[in-house]
């Protein structure tokens, strides 16, 4: 009996020292790179967007803007584009200043 309890603590350590490694890998093969722009910042429109799943043409610079979620909030009233934000989301709660609407970010209606 001890000699199978010695097996299955050495194969148990041995599957976790396996996982270990293979989740400690330091390749970027398959990481998220960052999107990419074809214009510089302030450029005019039309604008080009490409990210991993292909280009994204944006025709001009959008005027009203709603978001659905916290974060995104967030990030818009943080680079400037507050004035173009006209709804958020019911879960947005900062800034003070964002529109708050009934919106609801988990279950979306047009």
């Amino acid at each position: 009996m001890h000699r199978r309890s010695l097996l299955t603590t050495w194969l148990l350590s041995a599957t976790l020292a396996v996982s270990a490694t293979a989740c400690g890998s330091s390749s970027t093969t398959g990481s998220a790179a960052a999107p990419t722009t074809t214009t510089a910042a302030g450029a005019a429109f039309p604008a080009t967007v490409t990210g991993d799943n292909g280009a994204v043409a944006i025709a001009a610079k959008p005027a009203r803007i709603v978001s659905l979620s916290p974060s995104a909030t967030e990030d818009l009233f943080a680079i400037g584009a507050g004035k173009q934000v006209v709804a958020v989301d019911d879960q947005s709660n900062y800034p003070a200043e964002a529109p708050h609407t009934k919106l609801s970010g988990f279950s979306p209606n047009v």
